[in-house]
């Protein structure tokens, strides 16, 4: 008010049940309605949306990786992992970015039979390589994030667990310059985005990006066009 009292706006907003964001505003005005004293922005975010900055996996806990989640996390790193099941840690290592080894970072999940799980992973991770990873547990990438990546070559090689790959809308994958061997013999990916490199306009070399995947019947015509 223009007298200097304080008010307080109560909101009820019903649970958001789509699958879209919902947003709303509220005017506030002088009692005469002739001087606008300022808006309230309200948003809602839907129950499945994710936030762009984070890396998302699901993961894969079986007999084969004695219900482990194996990360290709190299390079420097600076984030927190949310594994999925109610446990979370924060991890620090590295040097400044270099392509790396694989950082041997992992989470045995406290179950016995086959189970899915969705990681969340935020903060810095500049290089995914899994060299080293004793046994697969990614099936799916279910978003890039963004993360400061720099390298990728080798990321998922030998992972016969994989079988979704996203796309890239967020520019994750803009300062990556080395496409070699990133889905070396995942023989179960079945199918790749065409705009999943769109935004790599600086890589020189896809070696053997796809050598070794069984299970794709084919690769978009323009997926290298950027």
């Amino acid at each position: 008010s223009l007298g200097g009292d304080d008010y307080r706006v109560t909101t009820v907003i019903s649970e958001n049940e789509t699958t879209e964001r919902r947003a709303a505003s509220v005017g506030l005005y002088s009692t005469d309605r002739r001087i606008h004293l300022g808006t309230l922005e309200f948003v809602q975010a839907c129950p499945m949306e994710e936030d762009i900055s984070n890396m998302v996996f699901e993961v894969r806990a079986n007999f084969s990786n004695d219900f482990t989640a194996h990360l290709p996390i190299a390079g420097k790193y600076d984030c927190y992992i949310d594994w999925g099941d109610g446990q979370a840690e924060y991890v620090i290592g590295g040097e400044e970015w270099q392509e790396g080894e694989n950082a041997g970072i992992s989470h045995k999940y406290n179950v016995e039979e086959p189970s899915t799980f969705i990681v969340r992973i935020s903060g810095t991770v500049t290089s995914l390589d899994s060299e080293g990873v004793k046994a697969p547990c990614i099936s799916e990438i279910i978003q890039w994030g963004k993360t400061d990546l720099r390298y990728i070559s080798g990321a998922f090689r030998d992972n016969y667990l994989l079988k979704r790959v996203c796309s890239d809308p967020y520019n994750a994958l803009g300062n990556i310059d080395n496409l070699d061997q990133v889905f070396y013999r995942c023989s179960e990916l079945e199918e790749i985005p065409e705009d999943v490199f769109k935004n790599c306009v600086n890589a020189h070399n896809a070696n053997e990006t796809f050598n070794g995947c069984k299970s794709l019947t084919s690769i978009p015509e323009k997926i290298f066009a950027n």
